[in-house]
């Protein structure tokens, strides 16, 4: 245990990205997933234990987000709200839509649907972050 007893993957930042770009991102060193960031629409929320994951769409791929009980106390997440989740990339799972997914340990999720803008800026800022930072346009491909 760091410094910062289990909350040191906290201090790193997220890489804010599509969904369809999360298996492009280098591995890291330690025993955590990559750090990420999406946005997306609540597709799926799981029927038999809701705080344990929801799937979101970006409209580029799907994620899983688990791991809801360890932030939030009391999961109203419903179907068709926009979402932030912040998180630790786990790998893959197949979703109930019969494709592979990445999954995410969730480490923040927020409800963003009371701010209409939020979606319809975020490829904006996705593109925008990723384009100051210097990334590679073939390294971080966003598929069709």
């Amino acid at each position: 245990m760091g410094e910062y007893g289990d909350f040191d993957g906290l201090r790193e930042p997220a890489a804010k990205v599509f969904a369809c770009q999360v298996g492009q991102l280098p591995k890291p060193d330690g025993p955590r997933g990559v750090h990420v960031w999406v946005q997306g629409v609540v597709v799926r929320v799981n029927p038999y234990d809701q705080f344990s994951g929801l799937v979101v769409d970006d409209g580029t791929g799907l994620v899983v987000a688990n791991g809801l009980n360890v932030v939030v106390k009391e999961s109203t997440f419903r179907m068709g709200q926009y979402v932030m989740v912040v998180g630790h990339l786990t790998g893959t799972q197949l979703s109930d839509f019969g494709e592979d997914v990445h999954s995410v340990d969730v480490t923040k999720v927020t409800d963003l649907s009371s701010e209409p803008r939020n979606e319809a800026l975020w490829p904006l800022e996705v593109m925008d972050i990723q384009t100051q930072l210097g990334g590679d346009d073939e390294e971080f491909e966003v598929e069709n």
